[in-house]
C-alpha cells in the first residue's frame, strides 16, 4: 500500500516547501518521492547518529555518580570554595565511593571545565581521545576495562599493540534525520539534517550499550612506508577517480583508511566463524589519519567490538579470540582467506564495484558485511591492500 500526499499535507515535513535548506531541485525530488513512498519503507527517514565510547575519566565511578547530580553541578560556582564544599558534603559521594576529597574535587572541576568549553567536541576529537585511551594500555575503570595482550612474535613486524576490551560502554545519540537518502556523502551540508524538535533543546535522545572488543594498533612506520609505494598510490588513484566521478564526499579517504577498513571487514568475517557471534552482532571503529585545520593526527588502529543492551555484550567470546595463539591463528586465517574469492579473478581484477564503483577487490563473497556492522556503508574496500593483486603482490601490506 502507498501513502498519497496532497501539496498542503506536505507542510511541516522536512522536505516540504517551507524548509529553506532545500534547493528547488531537491524539493521537487523530495515532494515527488513522498507522494509515492511505500508504507514501512526504510527511506521514510534516515536517522543521523553519533556514537562514542565511554573512556576515562568519564568512565570512572566518580563521574558516573556525578551524572546523578548533573543539574546541580551546572549551577555550581567553581570559584566559590564554600559552595563546592557544601555540595561534596551534601551528596556524600566520598563516603559512598570511598574516594578522597581531593580526587572528587579534581573530577568535579574537570567536569565543570568541560561544561564551559565553548567548542563542542567533533567526531574527530572523540576518535582521537578513544585512540589515546586504547594506546595507554591497562585500565580498570567502571565502564572501560582494558588489558594489554602480548603480540605474537610472527606478527610483531606488522602489529604494535593488541588490547583486549573486557568491558566497554557505547553511547549512541540521535541528532536528527534525513529524507530520501542517508548521510551527507554527496553534499557536504550539515544543514540538511532535520531537527528532532521545533525548538532547540539542551539534550538529545541516546541509548547505552555494553560490550567487549579487540583493539589492534598497526606498526606506524611500516604503514607509512607501505602507503608511499608507487604501486599503492597508483591503485588508489582508481578509487579517487571513481569518488570524484560520483561526487562522493569522504574526508577520511586514504590508502591507510582503505587498508584498515578492509582488514577490519575480513577479520570480522573470520571471527564470526570462531567465536559464535553473528556478523551483524559485531561492529567496527576505524582509527586512521585525520586532518583538523592545520593539524595532522596519525592513527593506525581498528577496534572490533560487540555492544548491545542485553547480556550478549558480555559473553567473553570476543575477548577470548584476542588472546595468545587465538589471535595469531585468526589473523593468519584471515590473510589466507583474503587471497582467494569465489568471484575471482573478476573480483581481484575489478576496477570498481559496489555503490558508485567505490570498492575495488571487494564483493559479497569476500569482504562485505551487514550494513549495521560497517561505519562506511560497505565502501572503500580493497583486498589487494592486504595481499596484492595477481600481477603485483607489492601492493599488499602483508606481501612478505
Amino acid at each position: 500500500m502507498k501513502y498519497s500526499f496532497s501539496p498542503n499535507s506536505l507542510k511541516g515535513y522536512p522536505c516540504s516547501g517551507n524548509r529553506p535548506w532545500l534547493k528547488d531541485k531537491d524539493r521537487e525530488v523530495c515532494t515527488e518521492s513522498l507522494r509515492t513512498i511505500q508504507r514501512g519503507s526504510s527511506t521514510i527517514y534516515y536517522p543521523n547518529h553519533v556514537s562514542a565510547l565511554s573512556i576515562p575519566p568519564w568512565s570512572d565511578a566518580i563521574q558516573k555518580e556525578l551524572n546523578k547530580h548533573d543539574g546541580a553541578l551546572r549551577e555550581l560556582n567553581i570559584e566559590d570554595e564554600t559552595e563546592l564544599d557544601f555540595f561534596i558534603k551534601f551528596t556524600g559521594i566520598t563516603k559512598k565511593l570511598k574516594c578522597s576529597y581531593e580526587e572528587l574535587k579534581r573530577q568535579i572541576i574537570h567536569r565543570l571545565d568541560n561544561y564551559r568549553d565553548p567548542e563542542p567536541k567533533q567526531d574527530i576529537d572523540i576518535r582521537i581521545d578513544e585512540y589515546k585511551a586504547f594506546c595507554q594500555g591497562n585500565n580498570s575503570s567502571a565502564d572501560f576495562v582494558i588489558e594489554l595482550e602480548e603480540v605474537p612474535e610472527s606478527l610483531r613486524e606488522y602489529i604494535d599493540q593488541i588490547v583486549l576490551a573486557k568491558r566497554i560502554k557505547e553511547v549512541l545519540v540521535l541528532t536528527g534525520f534525513r529524507r530520501i537518502r542517508p548521510g551527507d556523502e554527496f553534499e557536504n551540508d550539515k544543514d540538511k539534517v532535520a531537527p528532532l524538535s521545533s525548538s532547540k533543546k539542551n539534550w538529545l535522545p541516546a541509548v547505552e550499550f555494553w560490550g567487549e572488543g579487540i583493539f589492534i594498533k598497526f606498526n606506524g612506520k611500516k604503514l607509512r612506508q607501505w602507503e608511499e609505494r608507487e604501486e599503492v598510490i597508483e591503485r588508489m588513484r582508481i578509487l579517487e577517480a571513481n569518488k570524484a566521478r560520483a561526487n562522493f564526499h569522504c574526508d577520511r579517504f586514504s590508502p591507510r583508511y582503505v587498508f584498515l577498513h578492509t582488514f577490519s571487514h575480513l577479520l570480522i568475517r573470520q571471527i564470526t566463524l570462531q567465536c559464535g557471534y553473528s556478523a551483524s552482532a559485531l561492529k567496527e571503529r576505524i582509527y586512521t589519519t585525520e586532518v583538523q585545520g592545520d593539524k595532522l593526527y596519525e592513527m593506525e588502529g581498528i577496534f572490533i567490538y560487540t555492544a548491545s543492551p542485553d547480556s550478549e555484550g558480555s559473553l567473553g567470546g570476543l575477548v577470548s579470540q584476542g588472546r595468545g595463539s587465538n589471535i595469531e591463528n585468526t589473523i593468519k586465517k584471515t590473510l589466507d582467506k583474503s587471497r582467494w574469492c569465489s568471484s575471482d579473478p573478476l573480483c581481484i581484477q575489478s576496477g570498481g564495484q559496489g555503490l558508485n564503483s567505490l570498492n575495488l577487490s571487494a564483493c559479497h563473497s569476500c569482504a562485505l558485511l551487514p550494513e549495521t556492522s560497517c561505519e562506511m556503508r560497505n565502501l572503500f574496500l580493497d583486498r589487494a591492500t592486504l595481499i596484492g593483486t595477481l600481477e603485483n603482490k607489492n601492493i599488499g601490506f602483508f606481501n612478505s
